[in-house]
């Protein structure tokens, strides 16, 4: 369950447009800490296919991630 205080640290702190854009699998590993193996195998509900061979994950849920792992 996503931490309301979390989001509305996140919210003041970048645009909502922001938060809801897919990031590339590249950034979605820099931004959670994670590896894209990782990723795809522990978190693969927000992982979003972009293309037939492209991956990529929303900010807002790659920082999720992130304070997840702290």
């Amino acid at each position: 369950m996503a931490d309301p205080d979390l989001i509305a640290k996140l919210l003041a702190t970048m645009p909502a447009k922001e938060l809801l854009r897919v990031a590339p699998m590249p950034e979605a590993e820099h931004l959670s800490s994670l590896s894209a193996d990782t990723i795809e195998r522990e978190h693969a509900d927000k992982v979003v296919r972009l293309s037939k061979r492209r991956k990529g994950v929303r900010v807002i849920d790659a920082l999720m991630l992130n304070n997840a792992t702290e």
